[in-house]
Order: structure tokens, then sequence, then C-alpha cells
């Protein structure tokens, strides 16, 4: 959740990089925003984030928030999840991204942007094509990595955060 202060601190610097007004964000402006501690394969998914959402709709403060909390949620990133970002392979990557985006708004019926943890194993029952109950250690090593909020939900940011793992587990 985005505090108010986080909010208008994002609007500020939205505001500062939007330096023609227009209300939309281009990515050689947000890029000069991107956290240092990010890899080049954590930047480069960034882009392939960047790329889907304009291609659909303008970059606009809203996305320019999500892609912010994204950044601060790799940065903290250790072990298995941030490795997968370095095994990602880019030539597929946004079918993939849209791939998952598409299970996560299809459990997220109402739109709250959050899915609870049961959910997220069926999703990743369907992706990696693995029966829950025949591969139980395998979801709670997940459920270990990806380390889901007190309330047992994952959000969207988090969820986006995670897919380069996901991919990582298909293909082992």
């Amino acid at each position: 959740m985005v505090t108010l202060a986080q909010q208008d601190e994002f609007r500020r610097v939205f505001e500062h990089l939007d330096t023609d007004k227009d209300g939309h964000v281009k990515y050689a402006q947000l890029k000069s925003q991107l956290p240092k501690e990010l890899t080049n394969a954590q930047e480069r998914f960034i882009k392939q984030v960047y790329d889907i959402t304009s291609s659909s709709t303008f970059f606009g403060l809203d996305e320019f928030v999500t892609v912010s909390c994204l950044c601060q949620e790799m940065v903290k990133l250790s072990g298995a999840a941030k490795e997968a970002y370095e095994a990602l392979n880019f030539a597929t990557l946004e079918q993939s991204i849209i791939q998952y985006v598409e299970l996560f708004q299809a459990v997220d019926r109402s739109q709250k942007g959050k899915i609870s943890v049961d959910s997220l194993e069926e999703i990743l029952s369907t992706a990696l094509e693995k029966d829950r109950a025949e591969n139980q250690e395998l979801f709670e090593q997940i459920k270990t990595v990806v380390n889901p909020t007190s309330e047992d939900h994952i959000n969207k940011v988090l969820y986006l955060v995670y897919i380069p793992y996901f991919l990582s587990l298909e293909a082992s």
C-alpha cells in the first residue's frame, strides 16, 4: 500500500520527469529514476513492463507509481528470486509477462489488486503444470521465497516482481 507521503513524492517526481506536461513519461525519462541497485537484467525487465504498458495505454502517473513500487520491491530481492532475473529469456519475456498478468487478472475478479496465496498456488499449478497435492514441497518452497503478507495475500506489484522466479520454476 502506498502512503499519502509516497503518493505525493511519486507525483512530484512524475511531474518533474514529464517535461512536456503531456501526462506521459518516456522510458528514457523513467530510466533516469530507476534505482542504481537494479541489475542490468532487472532494468531490462522494467523496460519490458514499460513497453507492454505503453502498447495499451499511455505511461502516466498511475503506471509510474506501479513501476516505482515494482523497483522498490526488486531491490529487496535475494537468493533464487534475484538470480531468476539473470536467467530470463528476453526473447519470450513479453509473452510470459502477459500470460502471468492475464492469469492474475482472471483470479482477481473484483480487481482489488491482490490475490490469496491459495489463488497464487492455483495460478502456478496451471502455469507449471504441477499438481499441488503431488508437489507440496515445491509449493512450500515457493511460499517461502515469495513470502506473502501476513494477510496471506499477494498484491499485483509483488506478483510482478516474482514473475522471473515463476519462470525459472517452469524451466526446471
